[in-house]
């Protein structure tokens, strides 16, 4: 694994797409549908696709659930890698 040194301070908007990504990466690896992570954290389909679309973003209580339900460390939903170059 490696991290891109981000070189400019991240934006809201981009700091929620890198999050989001992050959060659809690991569901995907996990072979989680949105709908059975949906059941897992308690919330709706919609959230949780305009989550990863970087519409909405998360309550800092909300970080370790979601990374708890992907069984990933919270600072991973927030690393920025080659297959998040969205913004």
């Amino acid at each position: 694994m490696y991290m891109v040194v981000i070189e400019k301070q991240l934006t809201n908007e981009e700091l929620m797409k890198i999050f989001g990504g992050n959060v659809q990466k690991y569901r995907i690896q996990r072979n989680l549908t949105q709908q059975r992570l949906a059941e897992i954290l308690n919330c709706s389909i919609v959230f949780l696709s305009m989550l990863e679309n970087g519409h909405y973003g998360v309550q800092f209580k909300n970080i370790a659930q979601l990374a708890n339900a992907l069984h990933i460390e919270p600072y991973q939903l927030f690393e920025i890698d080659e297959s998040l170059k969205r913004l």
